[in-house]
C-alpha cells in the first residue's frame, strides 16, 4: 500500500535486519543530500531543523550500532565461515576493507555532524557538504549489499544467525525476542 514501510524484520532475522539499516541510511543520506539546496532558500528554518534533527538522530544512534553489528557479529562469523560450500577467498581482504571504511565513514561524519547540530539549533554553522559522506556511504552499502549479505545467506547457519540475532538485540538493550529490529534504531 503506498505510504506504508515494509515491517522491519525481528532479531530473529539479523541479516534482514541489517538490510533494513541500509534501507534507512539511504533514506537519511538522502534527506542530508536535499539539505543543502533547501538552506540556501529557506535558511535553517523549522523544516530544515527537523530534517537535521532526523539525521542526526538516526547517525549518532543507530548507526553506531550497525557498525559494531557488522563488525564484532557479521564480520567474525564471516572470517569462521571459512571453507565452506559458496566460500570466496577475497572475502577476508573485503571484510577487512569495509572496517578501515567504518573508521573513514565516522571521520567523514564527524565533519559533517557540527553544521548538523547549528541548522537542528535553527543557526547558520559551517557549511553543509554531505557530497563526500554520502558518496563513501553508498559505495560501502553496495558492496554489503551485493557481496557480503548474499555471502551470509549462503554461508551462515541457523545458530550462528540466532547468535548474531541475539548479540543484536542485547547492544541495543533490548530483552524481548519479539521486538523488531527498528527498535532502538
Amino acid at each position: 500500500m503506498p505510504g506504508m514501510e515494509d515491517p522491519t524484520p525481528g532479531f530473529d532475522d539479523p541479516l534482514g535486519v541489517l538490510r533494513a539499516c541500509h534501507r534507512r541510511i539511504a533514506e537519511r543520506l538522502d534527506l542530508l543530500e536535499r539539505l543543502p539546496e533547501y538552506l540556501e532558500t529557506h535558511g535553517p528554518d523549522t523544516a530544515a531543523q527537523s530534517a537535521a534533527q532526523r539525521v542526526l538522530n538516526y547517525f549518532e544512534r543507530a548507526a553506531g550500532h550497525h557498525h559494531a553489528d557488522e563488525e564484532e557479529d557479521l564480520f567474525p562469523i564471516l572470517r569462521e565461515a571459512r571453507g565452506r560450500p559458496g566460500w570466496d577467498d577475497r572475502l577476508m581482504a573485503v571484510l577487512d576493507e569495509l572496517e578501515v571504511e567504518h573508521q573513514r565513514l565516522a571521520w567523514r561524519w564527524a565533519r559533517v555532524q557540527p553544521s548538523l547540530v547549528a541548522i537542528a539549533r535553527g543557526k547558520r554553522g559551517p557549511a553543509l557538504r554531505p557530497e563526500a559522506l554520502i558518496q563513501a556511504y553508498h559505495a560501502h552499502m553496495k558492496v554489503e549489499d551485493e557481496v557480503i549479505l548474499p555471502l551470509a545467506d549462503l554461508l551462515l547457519n541457523p545458530p550462528e544467525l540466532q547468535r548474531m540475532g541475539a548479540a543484536m538485540q542485547k547492544r541495543r538493550g533490548l530483552s524481548d525476542p519479539g521486538i523488531s529490529g527498528d527498535a532502538g534504531e
